[in-house]
């Protein structure tokens, strides 16, 4: 999707925190963090080229995405009123029942049924400025 590397920046540069977390295998996520995600959680899969099977223990579950989204919020000190997550899967679900600020974006029409706003398209920085001012209180 085009525009991760703005809205990463423009993220940074107000001073925010940016975190990516999802089930996709730990070698393609941390790809996020060369274009500007702070914080980056991801299932843990055995190093490319994958020569065995990855432990069920590290891969993470839509509910975990709830539970690492409220650490990071503790540990930076942010309120969940002033997070926004975006998501595209049902594995978001149950962040989107956790959180008020909501973006579905090219999402599963379950997903879309419940977030503050959706979106299709593929311009990323688009979408972001679209919502930022409906969605950060001021």
């Amino acid at each position: 999707m085009d525009g991760m590397a703005e809205v990463l920046t423009d993220i940074r540069d107000r001073n925010e925190f940016s975190a990516v977390v999802t089930m996709s295998p730990d070698f393609f996520a941390d790809l996020l963090r060369t274009v500007g995600a702070d914080d980056v959680h991801a299932s843990r899969f055995p190093a490319l080229p994958m020569r065995r099977a990855p432990d069920p223990a590290g891969i993470l579950t839509p509910a975990d995405k709830v539970t690492i989204v409220d650490a990071l919020l503790a540990k930076h000190g942010i309120d969940t009123e002033r997070c926004i997550a975006y998501g595209d899967s049902g594995s978001d679900i149950p962040l989107f029942e956790h959180l008020r600020h909501t973006v579905a974006v090219n999402a599963t029409p379950a997903l879309e049924s419940i977030a503050a706003h959706h979106f299709t398209g593929g311009d990323l920085y688009a979408i972001y400025a679209a919502t930022r001012e409906h969605l950060v209180p001021g």
